[in-house]
């Protein structure tokens, strides 16, 4: 079993996970990407991550483990994050903390819904809302910083 070193963690940082579940393998499919779930550190060993199996949440990624060393990777914001720009990010996502995860709101993410040919369904992709899905909380943290790791924050991907 594999885990990231927590010594290696900085608030700010995004740790990239991925399964071998079905849920994971559909997401990876429709986003073209190698990692399905995304979470924000905020100290040392502890993430705030959305899911469908608690909404936002806090998470001790200490009980973060994989089979394979390719299931899980800890990216940083490059330049690196100044102690102010962390602590923005990172009030944010705990503001967001006990927010509905919505499992639309994320598939309407996946760039198969962005196609101008699915423009005739009427899918509001960019439609303000306050639930959540992983990806977004990342992006919207980031960006609530002034930081942009996606032209659409409240529709991206952990691609």
């Amino acid at each position: 079993m594999y885990s990231i070193d927590l010594a290696l963690m900085k608030p700010g940082d995004i740790v990239f996970t991925t399964e071998t579940s079905l849920t994971s393998k559909t997401i990876r499919n429709f986003t073209g990407g190698n990692y399905s779930h995304v979470m924000l550190c905020v100290g040392y060993g502890s993430c705030i991550h959305a899911d469908k199996k608690g909404g936002v949440h806090s998470f001790n990624a200490q009980r973060l483990l994989v089979e394979h060393p390719n299931q899980i990777a800890l990216k940083r914001y490059n330049p690196h994050l100044s102690p102010e720009t962390s602590k923005i990010i990172e009030q944010y996502a705990r503001l967001k903390i006990g927010t509905v995860y919505s499992i639309w709101e994320a598939v309407k993410a996946a760039p198969f819904f962005k196609k101008e040919w699915l423009g005739h369904l009427k899918v509001e992709l960019e439609k303000p809302s306050s639930l959540q899905f992983c990806s977004r909380l990342v992006a919207q943290a980031y960006s609530h910083a002034g930081l942009k790791l996606s032209a659409t924050p409240s529709s991206c991907t952990p691609v």
